[in-house]
């Protein structure tokens, strides 16, 4: 049960990370453009 909450955690790192670069990145192109 513990190796399940710590991959929900590690997922949930995974998507906050994601969500974070992809925003930058957006917002990089938007004032390149």
């Amino acid at each position: 049960m513990a190796f399940f909450e710590q991959a929900i955690t590690v997922l949930q790192t995974l998507v906050i990370a994601l969500g974070a670069g992809l925003g930058i990145w957006g917002v990089i192109k938007k004032n390149l453009m």
